[in-house]
């Protein structure tokens, strides 16, 4: 289990980069911004190889996120008996459910 705590850059790295590729652009749209839309991604190029590949964006996010839901509501998740450690794991698992 402790391999799935170790993934969390991975998981943000991805869930932000459905948001560039995705998200982003309709919302610009939705808001009467398609010039800013057509500037980025003029200017940006890594948004249209994002676009073009939005599905396995997707996909790989979808499973990345799911990975660390199952890892911060996994059954039998315990912490230290050490009363320190034990605040430590509480407030940390107090900021990961935010």
């Amino acid at each position: 289990m402790k391999k799935l705590q170790n993934w969390g850059w991975l998981i943000l790295l991805t869930s932000t980069s459905t948001l560039l590729c995705c998200v982003l652009p309709i919302v610009l749209v939705s808001l009467g911004m398609g010039a800013t839309v057509a500037f980025l991604a003029a200017n940006i190029p890594f948004l249209v190889a994002l676009s073009q590949n939005k599905i396995w964006v997707f996909l790989v996010s979808g499973l990345l996120l799911a990975l660390a839901g199952y890892a911060l509501y996994r059954p039998g998740r315990t912490c230290p008996v050490d009363t320190k450690l034990a605040e430590t794991c509480n407030t940390a698992h107090t900021w990961n459910q935010w």
